[in-house]
């Protein structure tokens, strides 16, 4: 609901926005059927831009850890380091950990210790519809190439996100074609003048396909609108196409 008043506000503006191109190489290991660490893996361009904006390349490598409470909610802890190169010679650094909750609405099904390896211990939807809502806090640390100061931030984001299969009964089953989409709010904390105000909007949708236990694939199209400091008018700042490998043990 939140998702769909900001993109109805009035106060949404019209910009130049960029293009990107993004990859996305996710490894997970289910160490338990409770207990899962992953590391992804993100390279990123923009290579489309305007009105003297800086083309980059970016990469980010994150790992997480994910812990499953119960069925319907995992406890999760990460770290994501991002190295990005401007042409404008004003290269970056940032350190992100978070920490949150990732909430399953519908519920899912957790396999019994005796199930075995791999995919005896993927968690599997309870109904066809999957839904999930992720809730997490961050803090950002920003390192500039230049004399600049180090820049910090803390901000809360909320990211709702659904997939419903075309062609088989659930996505966990092999051969899926499934629909795929999330909306993700950002709420900046520590600023007086911007505390409880969204200060972006990310919205992915597109298709996915499960191979196997082993190995999904996903194309997504990604909107991204930033509020402007000076005017407070949401407008849209990046499209980009995001290829995704997800690679499970």
């Amino acid at each position: 609901m939140g998702l769909l008043c900001a993109l109805g506000c009035p106060r949404v503006g019209l910009a130049q926005a960029t293009g990107q191109l993004w990859g996305d190489l996710t490894i997970d290991w289910l160490t338990t059927e409770r207990l899962t660490y992953e590391v992804e893996l993100q390279p990123q361009t923009q290579r489309i831009v305007h009105d003297g904006q800086p083309t980059f390349i970016a990469f980010d490598a994150t790992p997480r850890a994910e812990y499953t409470v119960a069925k319907w909610i995992d406890v999760v802890g990460e770290a994501e380091i991002g190295r990005t190169i401007q042409s404008n010679d004003v290269d970056t650094t940032t350190v992100t950990p978070r920490v949150g909750a990732e909430l399953h609405i519908l519920s899912r099904i957790l396999q019994p210790r005796s199930a075995g390896r791999g995919a005896g211990r993927e968690k599997l939807p309870l109904r066809r519809l999957v839904a999930s809502t992720l809730l997490r806090l961050e803090n950002e640390s920003t390192f500039f190439s230049t004399d600049a100061s180090t820049k910090s931030s803390w901000q809360l984001r909320d990211r709702f996100g659904v997939t419903y299969p075309l062609n088989r009964p659930k996505t966990t089953v092999d051969g899926a074609i499934y629909l795929a989409s999330d909306g993700e709010l950002f709420f900046p904390m520590g600023d007086a003048s911007n505390d409880g105000l969204v200060n972006q909007v990310r919205v992915r949708t597109g298709f996915g396909y499960r191979r196997s236990f082993a190995w999904r694939f996903e194309t997504l199209y990604v909107w991204i609108a930033k509020r402007d400091e000076q005017s407070g008018v949401l407008s849209v700042q990046h499209h980009a196409l995001d290829i995704r490998a997800r690679r499970e043990f």
